[in-house]
């Protein structure tokens, strides 16, 4: 009937949760954010908390739904287990045959799984904060070249859009999406919007710089497209102006791509 009165294409609402109808506000972008960063460090787990109703459920469909092809998920929407259940569940996911181990065994199959998985997807990172109305735009072009020449080899550039300089990234995330396709035919993985100084600073940024402070040591991102180049290993190699071409970089980050992989920070 609604759709015959109000002449709609599809229901206005639905009972279930859908991505195409989260509403992405700065807390929810905030947690998203959070998400995506784990995911691509392969470090820690994000608890995700709020009041029924406040989109939860939607906002991890949709993280969910975006996730690359090569990324291992297990999802499990009955929370009423036993820790024996829950494991079984995760393991079926991977397929793995579960049901005649014992707890410890159960975690034994498990951690391994997981250490085998980390090795085998460990990259170099080239992390930039980005922003599609600012003087340095254009190193869009550069970066997109970085990840078409040596994402073979393991290397990844990740785009973290940020609107504290200037302004210069007003737009929600499907417009900044939108922007650097059709502009830059940008196919490395652009994350939701956030905050890299200040007391709301993601705590992936405050990482990066503590671990590599800028200019007289400090700590603070200048501007956009501050570059952080980190290792296999998730140790810091270097941080780069936003000055510095991506063109640039090529040599540090064939070095390394080329370090062992014990060992890929050494030097």
């Amino acid at each position: 009937m609604n759709l015959e009165q109000f002449k709609l294409r599809e229901l206005p609402f639905r009972l279930s949760p859908d991505p195409q109808f989260l509403y992405l506000s700065k807390a929810h972008a905030r947690a998203k954010a959070y998400m995506e960063s784990t995911i691509w460090f392969t470090d820690g787990f994000v608890v995700i908390t709020g009041e029924i109703g406040s989109g939860k459920t939607t906002l991890i469909e949709t993280f969910v739904s975006e996730l690359d092809t090569n990324v291992t998920l297990a999802q499990i929407s009955q929370t009423q287990v036993t820790a024996v259940e829950f494991l079984q569940s995760v393991l079926v996911q991977f397929g793995i045959e579960p049901f005649q181990m014992k707890k410890a065994e159960l975690l034994a199959t498990l951690n391994r799984f997981l250490v085998e998985q980390y090795e085998a997807g460990r990259k170099v990172l080239l992390i930039v904060n980005v922003a599609s109305q600012c003087g340095y735009t254009p190193q869009y072009a550069g970066l997109e070249a970085l990840q078409r020449k040596y994402h073979p080899q393991g290397f990844e550039v990740l785009g973290f859009p940020c609107d504290q300089f200037g302004h210069q990234e007003p737009g929600d995330e499907a417009q900044i999406r939108e922007f650097c396709s059709l502009n830059y035919q940008v196919s490395f993985p652009m994350f939701a919007k956030l905050e890299v100084n200040g007391e709301r600073a993601h705590p992936l940024y405050r990482f990066l710089k503590a671990a590599r402070p800028g200019v007289l040591s400090t700590e603070a991102i200048k501007w956009n497209f501050t570059k952080f180049l980190v290792a296999r290993d998730g140790s810091v190699l270097r941080r780069y102006a936003p000055a510095d071409k991506p063109e640039g970089l090529a040599g540090a980050i064939e070095a390394a791509l080329a370090a062992p992989r014990d060992d890929a920070a050494s030097g």
